[in-house]
């Protein structure tokens, strides 16, 4: 009976992805971007913080409306700081694109946290482009493991880099 890993390239698990999380470096949730998801941390000059937890909670901190997450509002709602009386404004970044994606499984089910994920998690299995072993299928398993103690998903597949008659991918 032949293995079920037979043709598995030896590059993958223990190679790209495996090196990979040997060599993982700090990298940054949050960049100096205009379009990805808002980081809600409001600070203050007198040195206080808040991060808001969701649409309600900004708008009761806030006393304002809010229909529309984007950067260019968000940035220009101000709350009371209940510590000086000043007032706190939103950090002007955002989520890292590989961050927010690696939320996926979370923000797909509009999951707002518990000691277990969401249903169907984790995934049985995940399939993507082989590039995407250092992005997001990375930033799915560091998040599935900071929230969850689990990995985000138990199987994955990963298709080659195909290129047309020009090179060109």
């Amino acid at each position: 009976m032949p293995s079920r890993l037979a043709g598995l390239p030896s590059t993958w698990k223990a190679g790209r992805f495996g090196k990979w999380l040997e060599g993982a470096r700090d990298w940054s949730i949050s960049r100096q971007r205009f379009w990805a998801s808002c980081m809600p941390l409001w600070v203050c000059e007198c040195g206080a913080q808040l991060v808001v937890g969701s649409r309600q909670a900004l708008e009761e901190k806030s006393g304002k409306q809010v229909t529309d997450l984007h950067k260019h509002v968000l940035d220009g709602i101000v709350i009371p700081c209940e510590q000086c009386g000043g007032e706190m404004r939103r950090v002007p970044d955002v989520l890292d694109t590989w961050f927010d994606s690696g939320s996926m499984p979370y923000a797909s089910k509009h999951f707002m946290g518990g000691n277990e994920g969401p249903e169907g998690f984790p995934a049985d299995f995940i399939a993507e482009m082989v590039e995407q072993s250092r992005t997001w299928f990375y930033y799915l398993h560091i998040l599935g493991t900071a929230l969850f103690d689990t990995p985000a998903f138990h199987h994955a597949s990963a298709t080659g880099v195909i290129l047309a008659a020009d090179g060109k991918r």
